[in-house]
């Protein structure tokens, strides 16, 4: 489910100029999706929670008029940074492959 979301996310970053709130609302359903799947250990749990939270970060930042999700929703927050994200994305990842790979 995620690698489709993602397969659904990359033609629209390569389009020229690519549509920022379409990419944003992609982000958001993606992490709403991974939010609503079921793990059997905390740990991974856990980094899924993490990895929704970064795509919702990613589409607050493609979308400035985008609200803060959850129990954040309406107050006043900075907006993440773009970089800052995609910085945070790559170790994420691997923290997953590690737990999913882990007997």
């Amino acid at each position: 489910t995620i690698n489709e979301g993602l397969d659904q996310i990359e033609p629209l970053a390569d389009a020229s100029p690519p549509n920022l709130v379409e990419l944003a609302n992609r982000y958001d359903a993606l992490a709403e999706r991974v939010r609503g799947l079921s793990f059997s250990e905390a740990s991974v749990e856990k980094a899924a929670a993490d990895y929704a939270t970064l795509l919702e970060d990613t589409a607050r930042a493609l979308d400035p008029s985008r609200p803060a999700p959850g129990p954040d929703a309406g107050r006043s927050q900075l907006r993440p940074v773009l970089a800052n994200v995609i910085k945070r994305e790559r170790p994420l990842v691997g923290r997953i492959e590690g737990l999913c790979q882990s007997p």
